[in-house]
C-alpha cells in the first residue's frame, strides 16, 4: 500500500471515531430526522412484529456525509484487502486480515448502534450523590411460580401494567408487546419481606470534576468545541473534551436546554403518541417494511440499532480445551502464568507437525476468552 493513502486512511478512521463520539448523538437528537443513520424510531423498530414498530412520520431522503464517509473508508478497505494493489505473502495472509476486518467492522457498526441505544440515557441529568442499602428477600415465604416468557432476551424495557406486562425491543418504539399475567404466572406470591443486611450510609458528596470556564467575552482557540447544545466550552485536546462529556458540567445555558428538553419528554404519552398516528400512515409502513430497507435512499434495515439476540453458548472443541489446559498448566507448575492476550495471539500461528494451521479462524479466541477459561 502507498504511504499517502495509508495516511489518509488513518485520518479518515479517525474523523469517524470522533464523530462518532461526538456529533453523531447530537444529530440522533433530531425530532424528525430525514437521515436513516439518525433516526431512532427507523433504527430501534422490529423489522417483523408491528406491536415493537414505531412507523415514521417523515421520508428518509437524506445522507449524511460523515455516517457515509464511514460506510465509505470502510468498503475502501475492504477493496484493498482483496485488490491487487496488495502483495501479501501467501492467500492464507490476506484471508487472515479479512477475517479481522470484518471483526472489527462489526465492532464498529455495534458501537455506532449503542449509542442509539443509549441516547435517552445520555441525555439524563447527572446524578450528584447516591446511597444504597443491602437487602435480601426472605426465601421461606416463596410462593410464587411462573412461567418462562418467549423470546424474554430480546426485551430490555418494562411496564407492569394492571392486567399483564408490556415489554418492549427499545425504549419508547412501538405500542409495545402486551403479555397478560396468566400467560405467566401460575402460582401467585403471598405476602413476603425484605431482609436488611446493611442500612443505607449516609450521603457524601459527590467528587467534582473542576473544568476551566469560558466567558462568554473569552476569546478561545481551541480546536474541539463541545456538541451539547448550548454549551460554548471549547477545548485544546480531545482527551479533555472526551473528559468533559464524560464527567464534566455544561455551560448554565445547555443546562437549562437539557432541562426544558426532559420536561417536554416527560409530558409525552407514547402510546397516545403512536395512536394518534392516522391508520393508512401505519398500513403504508408496514408494507414498506415487508422489504426490511428503508424505502428511500438508505441501505440500512429496520431494527438495524437493535440488541442482537445472543447465540447459544459455543462450546470450546476438545482441541482448543486440550491447548489452553497445557498452557494453564504450564504456567502453574513454572510459576509464570501464561498471558492471556499471548496465547490468544500464539493460537493464531499455532501449527502441526505438518505444517498446518491447528486451529481454524473460527476457533481463534479472544484474550477475554481465554481469561474466562482459566478462571474457570
Amino acid at each position: 500500500m502507498e504511504k499517502q493513502w495509508c495516511l489518509r486512511i488513518c485520518q479518515n478512521l479517525r474523523d469517524a471515531k470522533r464523530y462518532l463520539k461526538t456529533d453523531y448523538r447530537v444529530h440522533c437528537q433530531q425530532h424528525y430526522p430525514t437521515c436513516a443513520d439518525h433516526c431512532r424510531k427507523f433504527a430501534l423498530s422490529d423489522p417483523v412484529d408491528p406491536e415493537l414498530q414505531h412507523p415514521c412520520l417523515h421520508q428518509h431522503q437524506s445522507t449524511c456525509e460523515q455516517c457515509q464517509g464511514l460506510k465509505d473508508v470502510l468498503k475502501e478497505v475492504r477493496l484493498a484487502i482483496e485488490g491487487s494493489s496488495w502483495k501479501p505473502y501467501s492467500c492464507e495472509q490476506r484471508e487472515d486480515v479479512l477475517y479481522d476486518f470484518d471483526r472489527a467492522q462489526s465492532d464498529i457498526l455495534l458501537w455506532k448502534a449503542h449509542i442509539h441505544d443509549m441516547r435517552v440515557a445520555l441525555s439524563e441529568r447527572p446524578v450528584q450523590g447516591t446511597t444504597a442499602s443491602v437487602c435480601a428477600m426472605n426465601e421461606t415465604q416463596k410462593t410464587l411460580e411462573v412461567h418462562k416468557i418467549e423470546g424474554f432476551s430480546k426485551y430490555h424495557n418494562f411496564k407492569f401494567e394492571l392486567k399483564g406486562i408490556r415489554a418492549w425491543r427499545a425504549y419508547g418504539v412501538g405500542l409495545g408487546k402486551f403479555i397478560p399475567y396468566r400467560e405467566v404466572i401460575t402460582e401467585p406470591q403471598g405476602p413476603t419481606g425484605l431482609i436488611v443486611h446493611e442500612n443505607f450510609f449516609p450521603l457524601n458528596e459527590a467528587r467534582v470534576y473542576k473544568r476551566e470556564t469560558n466567558s462568554e467575552n473569552e476569546q478561545c482557540n481551541g480546536l474541539f468545541s463541545c456538541s451539547e447544545p448550548g454549551c460554548n466550552m471549547v477545548f485544546k485536546k480531545f482527551s479533555e473534551l472526551e473528559n468533559h462529556l464524560d464527567v464534566g458540567e455544561h455551560s448554565q445555558e445547555a443546562q437549562k436546554l437539557r432541562r426544558d428538553w426532559a420536561e417536554k419528554f416527560r409530558t409525552v404519552d407514547k402510546d397516545e403518541e403512536i395512536r394518534s398516528v392516522p391508520e393508512a400512515v401505519v398500513k403504508e409502513h408496514h408494507e414498506k417494511n415487508k422489504t426490511g430497507r428503508s424505502p428511500e435512499c438508505s441501505d440500512l434495515q429496520t431494527g438495524w440499532a437493535l440488541h442482537k439476540l445472543r447465540n447459544e453458548a459455543v462450546r470450546f472443541p476438545t482441541e482448543v480445551k486440550q491447548y489452553l489446559t497445557t498452557k494453564f498448566d504450564l504456567g502453574e507448575r513454572t510459576g509464570m502464568k501464561s498471558d492471556p492476550a499471548k496465547v490468544a495471539a500464539d493460537m493464531r500461528t499455532a501449527r502441526n507437525p505438518d505444517s498446518s494451521r491447528m486451529f481454524e479462524r473460527k476457533h481463534w479466541l479472544t484474550k477475554g476468552q481465554v481469561q474466562g477459561f482459566f478462571r474457570g
